[in-house]
């Protein structure tokens, strides 16, 4: 990351974490490479790392003190919790930067088969919206 101008300076690193890990299947039949696949198949296993600890208390302590200089945020549904997630965002808000959610799995993936957390957790608040 050094190589390419990207700052390692706030990576923890430490033995007891690893690495997530996600294995993509698509349906290699012809018309699956269609730009814009109407029938395509495509299957993602995914191997939660320590991305599975990001809690509201984690974004609280290690990614809030950085949003000082941020213009945008982003973050993703696929392996993150979603207290996490909306956490950082919420605290994003607060402070008016702008944000983007990468949507990897539909809701009802994310709070049923994938247990990223509950429904309570999508649904945006009175007082904060994702």
């Amino acid at each position: 990351m050094e190589e390419i101008g990207v700052s390692t300076k706030y990576i923890i690193v430490d033995d007891s974490y690893h690495t997530s890990v996600s294995h993509i299947f698509i349906d290699s039949s012809p018309r699956a490479f269609r730009l814009i696949p109407s029938n395509s198949n495509q299957h993602t296993y995914m191997f939660r790392g320590a991305t599975s600890f990001i809690s509201p208390e984690v974004v609280e302590k290690y990614f809030v003190p950085h949003l000082t200089n941020a213009k945008i945020v982003t973050s993703e549904i696929s392996q993150v919790p979603l207290a996490g997630v909306r956490s950082l965002f919420e605290a994003a808000g607060k402070r008016k930067i702008l944000r983007f959610l990468d949507m990897d799995l539909p809701s009802s993936v994310a709070v049923g088969p994938a247990n990223l957390g509950s429904q309570a957790d999508v649904t945006p608040s009175s007082r904060h919206q994702l």
